[in-house]
């Protein structure tokens, strides 16, 4: 180890890490990136008859593979809070709650299939992931439950899609349903930039941080203040009614009409409402003046 840490220091100029330096046997192998790496050798034997005799010989002998560790995935269903994976007992998530059904949804695929995609390039990865990715759906099914006060029967029974198999959500985008599928481990296909993208993680962050709800966000074709069509759409969300009530700006007079707390608006309109803390009272001029 010595004659090994003095090549890597003096002739490539490197430096290592104690904790994370070592020898070991190849069939033991290391832990790298997040993947076990280790070699393999084939248990299955067959004979050969030459005019020497016969001998048995291994038919697969020390060939690199890459394997996906246990203890990661219990990591990261503890981390994600999926629940107990070694008793394999799901939990909700009480944190997603004040999402959408869709939004919910669409944070579980995201983060199974980030996984999956991750550890694609294990041997065997989909059979080594099949646990974890069934807590995680599990999961969902108990958040949902969770959310509408229901139990995990009924609200699988609801998802369940009897015509293309699997579970999903069917919501209604620009007047025409639309049907989200969950993840599923087995329609998984290795991307074809997995090579270039392995490491990176999915970005959740819109759907952890935004607070507009996802199909009103497809829904919205037309700004409620402007009347401006097309283009990309916001919601303006107030803490309460009494925000508004009794104001006098015309944004908030049209709020306390429709007694809603949301506001579809434009990007223009939204940025005008947030820097200057009101909306400009041009839409009465523009009436009257058409």
């Amino acid at each position: 180890m010595q004659q090994v840490k003095a090549f890597i220091e003096n002739e490539l100029f490197l430096e290592t890490a104690d904790d994370k330096t070592c020898i070991r046997s190849a069939k033991k192998g290391v832990r790298f990136l997040g993947y076990d790496v280790r070699v393999y050798s084939g248990e299955r034997l067959v004979k050969l008859v030459s005019g020497h005799g016969t001998c048995l010989k291994r038919t697969m002998r020390q060939r690199m593979q890459v394997h996906v560790p246990q203890e990661r995935l219990l990591q990261y269903a503890s981390k994600n809070g999926y629940g107990d994976m070694s008793a394999f007992i799901p939990a909700s998530r009480p944190g997603l709650l004040q999402r959408s059904d869709l939004e919910i949804l669409l944070m579980y695929n995201g983060e199974m299939r980030g996984l999956a995609n991750y550890y694609s390039l294990a041997q065997g990865y989909k059979k080594s992931l099949s646990k974890l990715i069934a807590l995680a759906q599990l999961s969902l099914f108990a958040t949902l439950a969770h959310k509408h006060h229901s139990c995990i029967a009924k609200t699988m029974s609801k998802m369940r899609l009897p015509d293309k198999g699997g579970y999903g959500l069917r919501v209604i985008v620009n007047g025409k349903p639309k049907l989200y599928r969950l993840f599923r481990l087995k329609d998984h296909i290795i991307p074809s930039n997995v090579h270039s993208s392995v490491d990176d993680r999915p970005s959740l962050q819109w759907l952890k941080l935004s607070r507009t709800e996802l199909v009103q966000r497809i829904n919205a074709n037309c700004c409620e203040y402007c009347g401006k069509q097309g283009g990309y759409m916001e919601v303006h969300h107030i803490r309460a009614m009494k925000d508004v009530l009794g104001k006098t700006q015309l944004w908030q007079l049209m709020m306390s009409s429709m007694n809603r707390k949301t506001m579809v608006l434009c990007i223009d309109c939204h940025r005008e409402l947030h820097s200057r803390n009101g909306l400009p009272n041009w839409r009465a001029k523009v009436r009257q003046h058409p």
